[in-house]
């Protein structure tokens, strides 16, 4: 995302140059999964007056809302090249993600993909999106198991209007998804819980939404949520019908370990690096904190004692 705008200016920009601002605000809450509320809030603005703004119908100072919007996308282009800067290692957990994103998104197709926390799922799906930008991240909380919820925040996330009934906002997404196909990634889906009802009415409208639009869908979470689905739980036999793949992400193994050690640890003795990778318990998350905290204690000398101490440290959190 780049901000070839000047973060200050003395009358309104164009609209030509506005919805330039507002194509640049909509990639950057389709990447972290927010909604114009949300960056309206960041912003210290009302969602009224940056919607009303968003639209080229403000009637106030907008001058001071457009020096507002450039300066909070100079300040996330800033934050993204220094969260870039950590690298990304294609571990074979990586690699197995990508390649199901792949057939996700390219073939259209519904597939499951999970493996226990810390595996880099996250990682490996932020990874993907940087590459593709046609691609959309709803993180899943427990509000979103009724359908009406769902469906605000997917529209949120792809900018499409939030008024009225579940109905008409799916209708709204079906439109946008059949004209400009993305990708829709659920992620940390197992917190898609029953309603009152004991149906899983979320996951049907996922199932909706993908059989309506045609667009790839990917559910992403822990191992067990997609286990109940496959067991036999007839309210989910239509959306499992539809999963095409699914792929459990393995544990950190020990030669994609010494990956990381020699990138936070350079010059690390191989055994230091498999007593990190023993401690990991083949999380990636909880070895690269690990490694973290171990290259914060050094001074350059990695020891049993400062592994012990910084592993000690990490299980009293």
């Amino acid at each position: 995302m780049s901000t070839p705008l000047a973060l200050k200016h003395e009358i309104a920009l164009s609209p030509t140059k506005r919805e330039e601002l507002v194509k640049m605000l909509n990639e950057y809450i389709q990447y972290k999964s927010l909604s114009w509320n949300k960056i309206a809030t960041m912003m210290s603005l009302s969602p009224a007056t940056l919607n009303q703004w968003k639209y080229g119908k403000y009637l106030g100072d907008v001058v001071t809302i457009e020096s507002k919007v450039m300066q909070f996308l100079a300040f996330t282009e800033k934050r993204e090249e220094i969260v870039n800067d950590e690298p990304f290692i294609f571990t074979e957990a990586a690699k197995i993600a990508l390649e199901a994103l792949d057939v996700a998104y390219k073939r259209h197709k519904m597939i499951a993909l999970t493996g226990k926390a810390g595996r880099g799922k996250t990682t490996a799906i932020k990874h993907y999106m940087q590459h593709n930008p046609e691609t959309a991240l709803i993180t899943v909380t427990p509000v979103y198991r009724s359908t009406f919820k769902l469906v605000r925040k997917v529209a949120g996330v792809l900018g499409t209007s939030i008024r009225n009934d579940s109905g008409m906002i799916e209708d709204r997404i079906i439109t946008y998804l059949k004209s400009k196909p993305k990708l829709l990634i659920f992620d940390e889906v197992q917190r898609l819980t029953r309603t009152t009802t004991g149906y899983y009415d979320a996951l049907e409208e996922i199932r909706s939404i993908h059989d309506l639009s045609g667009c790839g869908v990917v559910l992403s979470g822990a191992p067990e949520f997609i286990d109940r689905i496959i067991s036999g739980m007839r309210e989910c036999d239509q959306i499992y019908s539809r999963i095409t793949i699914r792929r459990n992400l393995p544990d950190l193994d020990q030669a994609d370990a010494t990956k990381f050690t020699n990138y936070y640890c350079p010059g690390i003795p191989q055994e230091m690096s498999n007593l990190a990778w023993d401690y990991s318990k083949g999380s990636v998350r909880q070895l690269t904190e690990l490694l973290e905290n171990v290259s914060g204690m050094s001074g350059g000398k990695i020891t049993k004692k400062i592994l012990d101490l910084a592993n000690k440290n990490m299980t009293m959190k």
